[in-house]
């Protein structure tokens, strides 16, 4: 009520936003949220029914009054505009004229998808929001939405800022024809050589940005932190595992892949021969290798406790021994096939065959 929402009138209105901020769910588990926990009565088809009321004539409403709550908040000025779109996709297998099968950011490419756009102020304050089809590319939706809120709220100082993925040359050049001031996440292995160079020239310092002027009022800044590189070395290698797996699995195939992710450290021979380049990865296998390597010991030590702990009970009880003899061969048999026939797929199934043969023995 304080921030004025109390002029939409509609119960259901008041009944999805308690439920949204205590416990967001679908739209069904908010049906039984609001019945057990507040005793309210509201049918899943008065909900669908109300969001068709709310976006055909409660809209523009919403928006006025959050606009007007959020101008109070920084002083009583929208100084700084930030945009974003993601996408969300359906479990449908048809078309329809807003949901289309594009790009998902989920992965989801083959399903039906929207692609909704927030503008929002400091704080994330929520200014305006869209939908467009799910085929629409996401760069040509930012200015739109820019353009009518400035025009509808008579903004006349304030900076646009987006991601990269949501720029280009064309839309930097209408941000600057309509004289916005703007913020932009910049692509740096998209700059020239001789930038990329001077970027990677500068000293690496934990949380320090650098600036670099690209001349005609653009000026570039780059920062860098330690947090972002132990993240980026640590899906770095999650991301090559899975090539691994995909590899040895023989699933890795030049008609199956793109370039996207982490495809990009493999290196395509002809039309079908793929592989990946290990010369990059190889001191960071080295410390993988020493965790494994490890844990495998650790487990042996403890199996030789049981082992020589039971062989004074008779024969019986020579049976682990025979078990981790038979497990050992196996596991030597099973690296001499990754080593001189290069099988580096039985890397992954070695420990699991040697324990198998070794239970297979005991039975």
């Amino acid at each position: 009520d304080n921030i004025g929402f109390n002029r939409i009138e509609d119960i259901v209105f008041r009944q999805l936003v308690k439920a949204r901020l205590a416990y967001p769910v679908s739209k069904s588990a908010t049906v039984e949220y609001l019945k057990n926990h507040f005793d309210e009565d509201v049918s899943l088809s008065k909900i669908y029914r109300y969001l068709d009321k709310l976006s055909d004539n409660q809209h523009e409403i919403v928006q006025g009054i959050s606009v007007m709550h959020t101008s109070k908040i920084p002083d009583g000025h929208i100084g700084v505009l930030f945009y974003d779109v993601t996408t969300l996709y359906f479990e449908a297998d048809y078309e329809d004229d807003l949901r289309k099968t594009g790009f998902s950011k989920e992965g989801r490419h083959k399903n039906p998808q929207i692609i909704p756009g927030l503008l929002v102020s400091i704080g994330g304050y929520p200014l305006a929001y869209c939908i467009y089809e799910g085929n629409k590319y996401e760069g040509h939706t930012m200015l739109p939405v820019v353009t009518e809120f400035v025009r509808k709220y008579s903004l006349d100082d304030f900076i646009v800022v987006a991601d990269s993925g949501l720029m280009n040359g064309n839309n930097i050049a209408d941000l600057e024809s309509n004289g916005y001031k703007y913020i932009i996440g910049a692509k740096i292995k998209n700059e020239s050589k001789k930038i990329q160079e001077w970027i990677l020239a500068q000293p690496k310092v934990n949380c320090q940005m650098i600036e670099y002027d690209k001349g005609n009022g653009q000026r570039l800044l780059v920062g860098y932190t330690d947090d972002r590189a132990r993240k980026d070395a640590y899906n770095r290698e999650k991301g090559i595992r899975r090539l691994e797996k995909a590899y040895n699995r023989g699933t890795l195939t030049k008609d199956n892949i793109n370039k996207r992710g982490y495809n990009k450290f493999l290196k395509m021979e002809g039309d079908v021969k793929v592989s990946i380049n290990y010369d990059k990865l190889e001191a960071d296998e080295k410390w993988g290798g020493l965790f494994m390597s490890a844990l495998f010991l650790g487990m042996i030590s403890a199996f030789l406790g049981m082992v020589f702990g039971t062989i004074r009970e008779g024969l019986r009880g020579w049976i682990p021994f025979f078990v981790m003899v038979v497990s050992a061969i196996l596991m030597c048999v099973c690296a001499l096939f990754v080593k001189v026939l290069k099988w580096k797929w039985m890397e992954q199934y070695a420990l699991p065959l040697s324990m198998l043969g070794g239970m297979f023995l005991a039975i």
